[in-house]
């Protein structure tokens, strides 16, 4: 390899098939957060670095690659010291690769047990690194000039935007980091994935955004969104292995603030892709979905809704809707085979999951409810004593997402991915 040369189209070939080798990457499981940055998995890391290694000719076809998706969140080796990682990062805005990076990760990790370097205690060592996240990861953004997408992480193991109701620095200084590189894109980022602990995050981080009217310009132009809620502590966080809730859950629980997050979700009404990640179950109703015309990607995950406002979302983007994806979805009126049978009027339909969804137990529509959830290892499309007609709607849905593909010659799903394509034949 020392004196390649091969072909500038040979060589991107072989960086795209390195780059992909690990992505769950399929044409049954494609959304625009893959379109706009194909990930890539450890192993591929690896093989990319070893081809920037081989040669210069290797080094600039794989380069593009390798420094595409840049992590700027904390550290998770204990013995990174703050002052080391904060002269690192900035040692990098000087670097010419910089051009390269299209998504970009901030804010904290799973801190446990990584914040006592060199025998520092946790608090005084988090708080050195907040110190030199606030001046570093600024300055890395705006030298990113091709940014498309940044993800923040804020782990709910460590500090929050509404960690107790007196004035908290360490606090204020994370959610300044976050505004301020938000502001520092130096062009319009397409993607924006946000992971906070609390629903009552979002609604701090809401109003700071609301005062600013350059990131209120920059929320609008945002085309894909994930929204995750983290902290899955206490009584209704999850379904199985409960754990005691934490104190930040104990003082704003999510289910009670989770307005805060609507109305963060209503910053950006210009989505094609919207994806809601909650713990503790929230009211998707409480969502206006008035502004929400022309979505082709819907994800949810532990929400609840009644059919007739799932209708009148589905109908908003009946001809651009192409995917959607539906996990511990409950309805608290109607039921799921309205819901299903409203999905086949959908012209674009090219991908469905429903993943153990079922009732509400406190809507119009809790008797459709199973007395007793399914083993862990065991989990049902749909939880329902209305088992005929609903999933015979979900076969019917599933026959029609099957015929979409089909015509537009696309991989198609087996009986194994859509278990009740026959479901009808076998009754």
């Amino acid at each position: 390899m020392r004196n390649c040369r091969l072909p500038q189209e040979i060589l991107d070939q072989i960086c795209e098939s390195v780059n992909k080798r690990d992505d769950y990457f399929d044409s049954r499981h494609h959304s625009l957060l893959l379109d706009v940055v194909p990930s890539y998995g450890r192993h591929s890391l690896r093989d990319l670095k070893n081809l920037r290694l081989a040669s210069k000719t290797t080094c600039k076809a794989a380069s593009p690659y390798f420094f595409q998706d840049f992590d700027a969140r904390t550290p998770v080796r204990a013995s990174t010291l703050a002052t080391e990682w904060q002269h690192t990062l900035l040692g990098f805005t000087e670097k010419p690769w910089l051009r390269y990076v299209r998504t970009l990760k901030i804010g904290t990790r799973d801190t446990a047990g990584v914040f006592s370097p060199r025998g520092a205690s946790r608090g005084a060592s988090r708080d050195r690194f907040l110190v030199a996240c606030a001046y570093a990861v600024p300055a890395f953004v705006r030298n990113c000039s091709a940014l498309q997408a940044i993800r923040v992480e804020v782990d709910a193991t460590d500090v929050g935007f509404t960690a107790d109701k007196e004035p908290n620095w360490q606090r204020d200084l994370l959610l300044l980091t976050i505004l301020n590189a938000l502001r520092e894109c130096s062009r319009t980022i397409a993607s924006l994935e946000i992971s906070l602990p609390l629903t009552a995050d979002f609604r701090t981080l809401h109003y700071s955004i609301i005062k600013t009217p350059a990131l209120l310009t920059l929320f609008s132009k945002i085309t894909s969104t994930s929204l995750t809620i983290n902290d899955a502590t206490g009584p209704g966080g999850v379904r199985y292995w409960i754990t005691s809730a934490s104190e930040n859950q104990r003082e704003y629980p999510n289910q009670q603030y989770q307005a805060g997050l609507w109305d963060f979700t209503q910053l950006m009404p210009a989505l094609h892709a919207l994806s809601i990640r909650c713990t503790h179950m929230c009211d998707f109703t409480r969502l206006s979905h008035t502004s929400f015309q022309g979505l082709e990607e819907l994800k949810l995950t532990r929400v609840e809704v009644s059919s007739s406002r799932f209708g009148d979302i589905v109908q908003k983007s009946s001809v651009t809707l192409r995917l959607i994806e539906l996990y511990l979805v409950e309805l608290t009126s109607g039921t799921w085979s309205e819901v299903l049978i409203s999905f086949c009027g959908l012209s674009g339909l090219l991908q469905l999951s429903v993943q153990s969804c079922g009732y509400s137990a406190t809507g119009t529509s809790s008797h459709f409810r199973p007395g007793l959830e399914p083993e862990p290892d065991n989990p049902r499309a749909i939880e329902t004593h209305n088992g005929g007609q609903d999933l015979a709607a979900l076969g019917a849905v599933q026959r029609y997402v099957s015929s979409l593909r089909k015509e537009k010659f696309l991989e198609q799903y087996d009986e194994h991915n859509y278990r009740y394509m026959n479901f009808e034949r076998q009754q």
